[in-house]
């Protein structure tokens, strides 16, 4: 009887272990879908719970590329001098 419900609970834990796993290998998966670095979030979602960490990279942005960031910084840049030179305008 003893044997049975040990050999039960090594079955349970190795179905446990398995799909933990699994869904750590999901979230680097779906990471890499989304422009993320998956061995990061293997390891986040192996360490912590897959679940959290699928629910935290849902939550995020999407990331931006570097060069749309540059861009941006530069039209902004732009933007501020154009309506710096408009207030210089009205006070003139």
């Amino acid at each position: 009887m003893l044997t049975s419900v040990v050999f039960l609970g090594f079955v349970a834990v190795i179905w446990g272990v398995c799909l933990w796993v699994g869904g750590a290998f999901l979230t680097a998966w779906a990471a890499s879908e989304r422009g993320r670095d998956p061995l990061g979030w293997f390891v986040l979602a192996f360490v912590f719970s897959p679940v959290v960490a699928l629910l935290t990279l849902n939550a995020l942005p999407e990331p931006v590329p570097l060069g749309e960031l540059e861009r941006e910084g530069a039209d902004r840049a732009s933007a501020r001098r154009l309506a710096g030179s408009e207030v210089v305008g009205r006070l003139a």
